[in-house]
């Protein structure tokens, strides 16, 4: 499975938040290998766990399954417009006005 987000870029991850990666490990699952000399088991990367910080509300460790989560790339662009989406919401609810959060790019 190739990794689907890097370090440094920004991804949507499974709470529509928009997310600076800062790493992408592989998870290795142990799988029978008949291309291996022993026939045996070998360890063959499965998944990746991408994790960040959240640009909305800079919680972390944000963490993703690309096998399960499907983390998305996105802008800056998108990344600033959903963070101004979601400050207005803060405010109203500040003021005592409920305003749910609509975010921007969420998944049809």
């Amino acid at each position: 499975m190739r990794r689907p987000v890097r370090p440094g870029q920004i991804y949507e991850d499974c709470d529509h938040h928009p997310v600076l990666c800062y790493a992408a490990e592989p998870v290795h699952n142990l799988a029978p290998s008949w291309r291996h000399p022993l026939r045996g088991l070998a360890w063959f990367p499965d998944d990746w766990d991408i994790m960040g910080i959240s640009l909305l509300d800079g919680s972390r460790p944000r963490s993703c399954s690309a096998r399960h989560c499907r983390p998305r790339r996105v802008s800056v662009d998108q990344a600033v417009s959903v963070r101004g989406a979601w400050e207005a919401s803060q405010r109203a609810a500040e003021r005592g006005e409920w305003k749910p959060w609509v975010n921007p790019f969420t998944r049809s």
